[in-house]
């Protein structure tokens, strides 16, 4: 009888640790939210769509880049070769070729449809939010609430590193450790339009402001809907304001926004905001994984190594190879 293990997070890690470990293991994946992808979201509201958490991502590593060639190959993943500029503070905007260095790439029709495909032979039990975890007689009890999730021999975390150390028990080996990764904040701005906007570029890194990075959304490959914009703010914007009334987050990005792009965008015709309170990490120079091979309990993601796609992939690829290597 197969080991039964529990993975709490449905972004890449999780879900690729999930898939991986189905081949040795009975695996379920308990996500909170009510879609799959964690920061490779999509976000759909009348009639635009935003990929309001990852832009794109790169690939560096031969592990990360076999492992997609299969879904570059069948149009899950596509390159995403569009006219981005930089734009600094008070200059004009200057033709940046992104992809001079490194090929861009997008899951298609949208972001959260890679992690969707890939869970598409899992057990995934969406809108449950683990919330404690007890030990008895040699197996890990789950919780939601009073509500009993189920008993497993090990529990992986796929998680932002703070709420893994609010619910993974006190003697999880690298609990401190875990405490002291501090990841950043960031706010995404949404805006959909029912004509389109006369801009002559994509997507823009920005430097001078208070927003990093700006996006025609709906210019990406077989998006869907109405014309769309995405604004991320500075992680560093977002630290000083994540208690601030959202009205006047929203208000102060539009401003912002509109003084980047040389538009008056307060009448768009959607409006929203978002904020990750843990949408990035500085790199980080422990372990690509954190496993308790005495407590059957693990924690993996892209903080644990840098804020990236790829670094989630290959933090979660170790714990795979680790775990696998002990089931043999």
């Amino acid at each position: 009888m197969k080991k039964k293990i529990a993975v709490i997070g449905s972004g890449i890690s999780g879900i690729y640790a999930a898939r991986e470990l189905s081949e040795v293991a009975d695996v379920t994946v308990f996500e909170k939210s009510r879609g799959f992808g964690g920061r490779m979201s999509t976000r759909t509201r009348e009639d635009y769509q935003f990929d309001h958490g990852a832009q794109y991502f790169t690939v560096k590593s031969r592990s990360f880049q076999q492992f997609l060639n299969p879904f570059i190959s069948n149009g899950v993943i596509t390159q995403w070769n569009q006219n981005i500029v930089g734009i600094e503070k008070n200059n004009k905007p200057k033709i940046r070729n992104l992809t001079a260095d490194n090929t861009l790439y997008i899951s298609t029709p949208k972001m959260s449809s890679f992690c969707r495909h890939l869970s598409s032979d899992l057990n995934v039990s969406l809108e449950t939010k683990v919330e404690k975890i007890i030990k008895k007689d040699g197996e890990w009890l789950l919780y939601s609430g009073d509500n009993f999730l189920g008993e497993f021999a090990w529990v992986i975390f796929a998680i932002p590193s703070h709420q893994v150390a609010e619910i993974i028990p006190d003697c999880f080996a690298f609990k401190d450790e875990i405490k002291n990764i501090k990841m950043q904040a960031c706010y995404s701005l949404m805006l959909g339009f029912n004509n389109p906007l006369h801009i002559n570029w994509d997507a823009a890194n920005i430097s001078g402001y208070n927003i990093s990075w700006v996006a025609v959304n709906s210019s990406k490959p077989e998006r869907s809907g109405k014309y769309s914009i995405i604004a991320h703010s500075t992680n560093e914007w977002a630290e000083d304001n994540i208690e601030s009334d959202l009205d006047k987050s929203k208000a102060y990005l539009i401003s912002e926004l509109s003084d980047i792009m040389g538009v008056d965008l307060i009448s768009a015709d959607y409006i929203d905001l978002h904020l990750w309170l843990y949408a990035n990490v500085s790199k980080q120079n422990g372990k690509k994984a954190y496993i308790d091979f005495d407590n059957s309990l693990a924690a993996c993601g892209d903080w644990c190594i840098q804020g990236r796609v790829e670094a989630a992939f290959l933090s979660s690829n170790y714990l795979v190879n680790s775990i696998k290597e002990r089931f043999k």
